[in-house]
């Protein structure tokens, strides 16, 4: 199965008021719709569908397709995890999947999302997505290091945290706020890359784990467990190696500045 990384440079293709069904070619492509009902298919490069608000009709075709959750009632009709098709989510906190005819439904509670991906059971959906959020914050550390953050503050964004994702830039990385200091576990569990993990408290560094590897067991429960020796009310994950190259120990500390 090949693997085609989100950033690397794609055409973009987009919808406009005069044409509303769009398909793709042999490269790579970013298909965007737009409020109105769009009908979008990849070719056979890995594109990016982005249906945007409206009803619409998304189909990958061959490729490691990325499918964007957006609002609005969608289908998406080819989902294929044997390709490397992924399930892209850019924010909404309150996504649930649940177990329909004929596939499964990706929905929010006051339903402004909802899309139906076909012949495809909810588990599956889980294990092949991931998040891309906008970073909100900068972490500056001691040395005059700076990297841009995204925030995964809901329950759902934690949980799927770094999963499915390329490896990061070296000047970006995840954060992961507590609502109090407390102790818990961190897991490798379907993430495609290793990471160094800050444990912070207050903006000190109670902890860290650099290069940790990625557990390539199917099984959640089989994976290792990487907890803090103190408790703390932050944590962030960078691109491995990052400990090293900005410097960091253990009381270091981290200015969390929003951007």
């Amino acid at each position: 199965m090949g693997r085609y990384s989100w950033s690397n440079r794609r055409l973009k293709l987009k919808a406009s008021l005069k044409k509303l069904n769009l398909s793709g070619s042999r490269k790579h492509e970013k298909i965007l719709g737009n409020r109105k009902r769009n009908v979008l298919s990849g070719g056979k490069g890995d594109d990016i569908i982005n249906g945007r608000g409206g009803k619409d009709i998304l189909t990958g075709g061959p490729g490691a397709d990325f499918f964007v959750i957006s609002q609005g009632q969608d289908q998406i009709t080819d989902f294929n995890p044997s390709e490397g098709d992924q399930i892209v989510h850019r924010g909404y906190d309150q996504i649930i999947r649940l177990p329909v005819n004929g596939g499964t439904l990706i929905t929010t509670l006051d339903r402004k999302v909802s899309t139906f991906v076909a012949s495809i059971k909810p588990d599956q959906i889980a294990l092949q997505s991931q998040q891309r959020l906008k970073p909100t914050y900068k972490a500056v550390f001691e040395g005059g290091a700076s990297v841009r953050l995204e925030s995964a503050e809901s329950e759902f964004q934690q949980s799927l945290g770094m999963m499915q994702r390329e490896a990061l830039p070296k000047r970006r990385g995840m954060m992961f706020p507590q609502r109090k200091a407390q102790r818990k576990s961190v897991y490798m569990f379907n993430c495609l890359a290793p990471l160094d993990i800050l444990f912070l408290n207050d903006g000190e560094i109670v902890d860290l784990s650099a290069k940790t590897p990625i557990c390539i067991s199917p099984d959640s429960d089989d994976c290792p467990l990487y907890k803090s020796s103190r408790p703390f009310d932050n944590w962030i994950e960078l691109r491995s190696g990052s400990i090293g190259r900005f410097g960091l120990t253990i009381g270091s500390q981290v200015d969390l500045i929003a951007l």
